[in-house]
C-alpha cells in the first residue's frame, strides 16, 4: 500500500470508527501522507478497516505537535497561590464577594480588589466551585471583561462568600 513512498514519509492515521463485537475490536482508518507534495497529492486511500490492537500501539499525535499530557500545562497564566500563603478563612472579610459581586454586575471593574480576594479565599474552595473559579481567573489574567466574563466573576465572587460564610458560620451538633 505504501510501497512508493520514501522511508521518511510520515503517515498520518486518523480514527474514523471504531468497532466492538464479541471476540474482537476493529478500527476504521484513513491514512493520510505528509511529505513530498509531487507524490501526496496523487494518492487518495479509502478507509481501511484494521485491528484495534494495532491502532492503539500507534503513538498520539500529541507527540508531534507538542500538547501537554495534562490540563496542568493550560491553566491560566495568574496563579492565586503566587502572592504568599493562604489566608485564614476568619480573615477574609464576611460578605466581601457579594459586594464584588454587586461591583462586576455594575459593569465596574474592580480588578486589582478582586485579584486580592480570589488571593485570600481561592485555598478554601471547594471542588465543585475550582471550575467557576478557573474560568473567574482567567477572565481577570486576560483583562477583556464582557458580559459572560464578568457573570463568571461574580458568579465565583458570590458563591465563594457563601461558602466561606457557611465555613464561619456554628454548625448544630448533636449533644
Amino acid at each position: 500500500m505504501f510501497e512508493d513512498f520514501d522511508d521518511g514519509m510520515l503517515i498520518e492515521v486518523v480514527l474514523l470508527d471504531f468497532i466492538v463485537c464479541d471476540r474482537n475490536t476493529k478500527a476504521v482508518v484513513l491514512f493520510i501522507p505528509h511529505g513530498d507534495p509531487c507524490k501526496v497529492d496523487t494518492v487518495d486511500f479509502e478507509p481501511v478497516m484494521v485491528p484495534g490492537h494495532w491502532f492503539s500501539q500507534l503513538m498520539p499525535l500529541s507527540i508531534f505537535l507538542d500538547i501537554p499530557e495534562d490540563a496542568s500545562a493550560l491553566s491560566p497564566v495568574w496563579d492565586p497561590q503566587e502572592d504568599g500563603p493562604g489566608t485564614p478563612v476568619e480573615s477574609v472579610k464576611p460578605g466581601a464577594g457579594e459586594e464584588l459581586a454587586v461591583r462586576w454586575r455594575a459593569n465596574k471593574r474592580p480588578i486589582a480588589t478582586t485579584k486580592d480576594y480570589f488571593t485570600q479565599c481561592y485555598p478554601h474552595a471547594p471542588a465543585h466551585l475550582l471550575n467557576i473559579g478557573l474560568d473567574a481567573i482567567e477572565a481577570l489574567a486576560s483583562g477583556r471583561f464582557t458580559k459572560a466574563s464578568r457573570g463568571r466573576i461574580a458568579t465565583f465572587c458570590e458563591l465563594m462568600s457563601r461558602h466561606l460564610s457557611s465555613l464561619d458560620s456554628p454548625t448544630d451538633q448533636p449533644e
